[in-house]
């Protein structure tokens, strides 16, 4: 009766977790016995049971009541000696570490390269991306040459992710022989702890500090994991004594990322660093080219720029809308045209405009800079008081449908000009430094 119980059970823990959490860590694990309502289950050690406790006890209660167990309870005993050495299969694709005479990994650079969904090609450049475009390229080329590590930073949806990856595609075709691994970071911090529940620490650090190029996703996830911290700084350590290349990316420059050891932060910033800034309309126009070309649509000009203007968060969004727009053309069969895409998104881009008022952003900018709202709508000069107004009108601008006479009436009756002279001065400003550039973007975050 235990063995048909835990059948079911693990029948519906499999349709919740991926193939490779499966395998690591329900397989390793058997049933001993049922007291009443409560299943005791064998665990290698305790700390694969804390994982367990810790991360799946509630997908193992609703696997049970999909069972017709709702009140099962579950234990955990260690019995380590019934239980062999598990090597769960990683569920990140990480090239063999081993060679074969010949240089070449058994799985051939083929099988590694198909693992990355973008490439160079598909990336649209323009002014908010081009350094850091430029970079990858840079490493894709020559790795560890000129920039180790190189870091990148940029908000969300803005396509770090895409350039990453676009670097572990060309390294695997420039250079075949070299051991290339793209991983985010919270699954870098998973597979470590699974290492340590299946005592293989040393396979672990093996695999990471033997690539020749390491590429990690996200990595202001490392805040406050202590012991992924220390992992990391000496893997970090062993690639970069041996002139491998590290690629990482986070949502802020290394000297804003919070609880993270500065021996850390300051690794990061040894290589090079570059931002990635919200596409500007040109970006986001040829952004929607080349997205209509690929799913082969015609929309018009007009169409684009209309998306475009309205779209002012994030790349991620600006993909979402498009998408949205040939499904709707699908399913009423017409062609894509203005007064269609005013019928597609007037209702969401009012409703997203009318969220955040210029009111709104006054009142949180003024809290922001310990100020009063009168103050800035005031006609003073004060260096306390022009920034803070400067940094009203640029978010105002961002977020608003208001037009610049409307933004400059609302701010104690300035003139256009006084905006526009505003707007340049905040981008100016947020070029030039990173903290002030991360200041601005948790601003907008906020008032989104």
């Amino acid at each position: 009766m235990v063995e048909r119980l835990w059948k079911k059970i693990l029948e519906g823990v499999r349709t919740r977790v991926s193939e490779g959490n499966f395998n690591a860590w329900f397989q390793p694990i058997t049933p001993l016995r049922l007291e009443g309502s409560t299943l005791w289950i064998s665990v290698p050690n305790p700390v694969f049971q804390e994982f367990l406790e810790k991360n799946y006890l509630s997908l193992f209660k609703e696997a049970a009541a999909e069972a017709g167990l709702e009140n099962l309870v579950l234990k955990f005993e260690e019995n380590s000696e019934e239980h062999p050495r598990i090597v769960p299969p990683p569920e990140v694709q990480v090239v063999p570490l081993d060679t074969t005479e010949s240089g070449k990994t058994n799985g051939e650079s083929d099988r590694f390269s198909t693992s990355f969904q973008y490439d160079f090609d598909s990336f649209v450049v323009g002014s908010s991306n081009r350094f850091a475009y430029a970079a990858c390229r840079a490493v894709a080329q020559n790795p560890s040459r000129d920039y180790n590590p190189l870091y990148l930073y940029g908000g969300v949806g803005l396509g770090k992710t895409h350039l990453m990856q676009s670097v572990g595609r060309e390294i695997t075709l420039n250079y075949p022989n070299l051991k290339v691994c793209y991983l985010s970071t919270e699954r870098f911090m998973n597979e470590m702890i699974s290492s340590i529940a299946h005592r293989q620490q040393h396979e672990f650090r093996d695999r990471y500090r033997m690539v020749d190029v390491l590429l990690l996703d996200d990595i202001q996830f490392l805040s406050g994991k202590s012991g992924t911290q220390e992992e990391l700084f000496h893997t970090f350590n062993a690639l970069h004594d041996a002139q491998k290349q590290v690629v990482l990316s986070s949502d802020c420059p290394p000297n804003s990322l919070e609880k993270i050891e500065e021996r850390l932060r300051s690794r990061f910033g040894w290589g090079l660093i570059a931002d990635i800034q919200p596409p500007e309309l040109e970006t986001k126009v040829a952004i929607l080219s080349r997205k209509a070309e690929a799913h082969n649509v015609v929309v018009p000009e007009e169409v684009k720029l209309y998306i475009a203007d309205r779209v002012t968060s994030n790349i991620r969004e600006l993909e979402g809308c498009f998408l949205r727009l040939i499904a709707f053309s699908s399913f009423r069969g017409k062609p894509i045209t203005m007064s269609l895409a005013r019928e597609t998104f007037d209702q969401l881009f009012s409703e997203s405009r009318q969220t955040v008022t210029v009111e709104a952003i006054q009142k949180h900018v003024a809290t922001h800079y310990r100020i009063k709202v009168k103050d800035l709508i005031a006609k003073t000069n004060k260096a306390s008081i022009v920034r803070p107004r400067q940094v009203a009108m640029y978010i105002s601008r961002e977020l608003t449908g208001a037009s610049l006479p409307e933004i400059g009436r609302l701010f104690g009756g300035k003139h256009h000009t006084t905006v526009i002279h505003s707007l340049k001065t905040i981008k100016t400003l947020m070029e030039r430094d990173p903290s002030f550039q991360q200041e601005i973007h948790k601003l907008l975050e906020v008032l989104r």
